[in-house]
């Protein structure tokens, strides 16, 4: 591997020459000022009509070329943020230091970091694009939102704005750089929501307590959209299943005893729409000896469950000393919740084969001085469904004592009948390639949920090169794929004429 710069940018040297710049900024989602700011320079650089609105959302604008002036505009569009994970051991700063790439044969990935390729790609072949003053197309409108991961902040601005009847974009074709499947074409996505419990309580002091320690870690992780399906291994659930077995030697054991426990700290995940990839405990029991024993078994028969899909699973059995700790109902009822909460697949669609229709991932756990919060992220392509696990949700909450809430709400992209676009694309894709494009929906959250809401009449597409392993330290890209793509974007455009 080799690390890329400015000197050694592979094919299109226009698009990963952005890419890099653009990898030099910090752009966790929330941390977006300077990356939009830059992007208001680069495109007043060009002399393009630039505007940038209170969400720091960026819209650019690039006439007509000759020829094409009559056509509709076609809106190019992306979000500027990143995840921002990393391995353990990486020092990376997400606040400051630029992404360190490196080219593996015909792959990009990073150093132990997030790569960024989602969604940087469509803001390096959108700047690309609006530089090539060969290309020809109608007229462009590039909207560049913020904040998609963590809730599409941007793209709801977006939506608020139009409804409120103001106009920031006039094209009726749209093309959302934002699928990592080169020759798929999205025309429909989930809608979700996240849902949050919280549990107020203070540690108390107590005398030195003989305690363990638990570490889940080693998962794949990975979007809770796209590899939900899978049925990945999640940090927080499992360390939840644990402490529940540290109570109990067995469950299922009518002559159980309950081992009391208080918990010194539980905590995991990072991201809502991340699978946890981490998390951990410290608690104390009273009698150690049998927790042991209880938690070895236990473990050994987690182990066994995932060996195939999570093979790098670590979890470490550890002892402390605890002098604070939470009381035993306080630490039984998030126990409870958390162990008891549905995760993962729960319903496929019965419209569209293999397409997984609802699904609620137990995402982050926090641990603050006043007490724990949880959140869990929901993603249905039906409403109803969404709502049913959210009375669900909200029962199992009222019963172990926690207060519930939820926000971050969007809502699905629904199949159109009839795509112009959609056409268009198809046609283009398999006279470039010789191969059938593929048509599907998706089990994730895309921007044109929102859009399609308040822009009806508009026509939207959403595509993009290969790109795995998205939200992981792991991210990797296709070099090939990303040239493919660029090429293709170039000759659909000259094609909407």
């Amino acid at each position: 591997m080799i690390e890329l710069t400015k000197q050694n940018l592979p094919e299109p040297v226009s698009v990963f020459r952005w890419f890099y710049e653009l990898n030099q900024i910090p752009r966790g989602s929330g941390n977006e000022k300077g990356v939009s700011d830059w992007l208001l320079s680069v495109a007043k650089g060009m002399n393009l009509e630039a505007h940038q609105d209170k969400a720091h959302n960026i819209i650019i604008k690039k006439p007509a070329s000759k020829g094409y002036e009559a056509a509709p505009a076609v809106i190019l569009q992306g979000h500027m943020d990143m995840v921002c994970e990393k391995v353990a051991e990486s020092t990376h700063d997400f606040e400051k230091d630029p992404i360190r790439m490196l080219i593996d044969g015909d792959t990009l990935r990073a150093d132990g970091t997030t790569l960024g390729g989602d969604d940087g790609l469509a803001v390096a072949y959108a700047l690309a694009l609006l530089e090539d003053e060969k290309l020809v197309h109608p007229a462009l409108e590039v909207l560049i939102t913020t904040n998609e991961e963590t809730g599409m902040d941007g793209a709801m601005a977006i939506h608020a704005a139009i409804k409120n009847g103001e106009k920031p974009l006039s094209g009726k074709l749209l093309l959302n750089i934002d699928n990592e499947d080169e020759g798929v074409f999205l025309v429909g996505c989930a809608g979700g929501a996240n849902f949050q419990v919280a549990l107020a309580a203070k540690r108390e002091k107590t005398a030195k307590q003989p305690g363990l320690t638990l570490k889940v870690y080693g998962l794949k992780g990975g979007h809770s959209g796209q590899k939900i399906i899978e049925g990945r291994g999640n940090a927080i659930k499992l360390l939840a299943r644990l402490l529940n077995k540290a109570r109990c030697a067995s469950c299922l054991d009518s002559a159980c005893t309950v081992n009391e426990l208080r918990l010194g700290c539980f905590e995991g995940g990072s991201k809502h729409n991340a699978i946890p990839l981490l998390a951990f405990s410290c608690f104390s029991v009273k009698d150690v000896a049998r927790a042991k024993k209880a938690l070895e078994s236990e473990i050994a028969a987690i182990k066994r469950e995932y060996a195939v899909i999570d093979p790098d699973l670590c979890i470490e059995l550890g002892e402390c000393t605890l002098e604070e700790s939470y009381n035993p109902d306080v630490s039984a009822r998030l126990i409870d919740y958390i162990f008891c909460s549905p995760n993962g697949v729960q319903s496929m669609s019965h419209d569209i084969p293999g397409l997984v229709q609802t699904s609620l991932n137990v995402a982050v756990l926090e641990n603050t001085p006043e007490g724990f919060n949880l959140t869990s992220s929901i993603r249905s392509s039906l409403a109803s469904s969404s709502q049913e696990v959210l009375y669900r949700l909200t029962r199992l909450a009222d019963r172990c004592g926690l207060v519930a809430s939820s926000n971050g709400s969007y809502p699905a992209w629904e199949i159109k009948e009839e795509s112009p676009l959609r056409d268009k694309a198809l046609e283009v894709w398999k006279a470039m390639t010789g191969r059938e494009g593929k048509i599907e929906a998706i089990h994730a959250g895309v921007e044109c949920g929102l859009f399609s809401e308040v822009m009806p009449d508009v026509d939207m597409l959403s595509m993009g090169p290969d790109l795995a392993d998205v939200h992981t330290p792991n991210e990797h890209l296709s070099i090939p794929s990303v040239g493919r793509c660029y090429e293709f974007i170039k000759k659909l455009l000259a094609e909407l004429k």
